[in-house]
């Protein structure tokens, strides 16, 4: 399995808050508005998810009824996050604020007595994927040992599930060239 994982310090995945959406001002969080990733396991892979849906049309002395294509879902990316941190002083900013920014990704912003829809990222994977998605899935499990004091974990796993919202329908980046527009 060598020569799967990238090497070490390179950029392998990114994700940032989307500077377009109108209340991406109203973020606020520790890790700021973006999480770069320069470890990514590829042995579980990375899974992309679509289905076209059908509505049946039943029509009276047919035996079967027609499928009828009415669109296509929303491609879903899945992605395992593991955080680890090295040493005590380390945990927040290498465990907890990337965990804490993923999970946040799922709650709505809010000003006063307003509140507005979870924004939308940039998801980038190397040159393999560059997409706008919201975040519809992400659940943390904090992982032993914790700190006997204070409870804070030295590691955290965060599956999370990744939903392309375009505003337009591209071809989804197969031939992105690593630069965001």
């Amino acid at each position: 399995m060598a020569g799967l994982d990238p090497p070490l310090g390179t950029t392998v995945m990114s994700l940032q808050i989307d500077p377009t959406y109108p209340h991406a001002g109203l973020w606020k969080h520790p890790q700021g508005t973006s999480l770069t990733v320069t470890y990514l396991s590829l042995e579980e892979g990375i899974q992309e998810t679509s289905s076209p849906n059908y509505s049946d049309v039943e029509i009276t002395g047919r035996a079967e009824a027609y499928k009828i294509y009415s669109g296509t879902s929303n491609k879903e990316i899945q992605l395992s996050f593991h955080f680890q941190g090295t040493d005590r002083n380390s945990v927040k900013e290498d465990v907890i604020y990337p965990a804490r920014f993923l999970d946040a990704l799922k709650y709505p912003l809010t000003s006063g007595n307003l509140s507005y829809p979870p924004p939308p990222c940039l998801l980038k994977i190397g040159t393999l994927l560059m997409a706008r998605v919201v975040v519809t899935s992400a659940d943390i499990t904090w992982e032993a040992p914790f700190d006997v004091k204070t409870m804070e974990p030295h590691s955290a796993s965060v599956p999370v599930t990744f939903t392309i919202v375009q505003k337009v329908n591209t071809d989804l980046a197969y031939d992105f060239d690593g630069v965001f527009q």
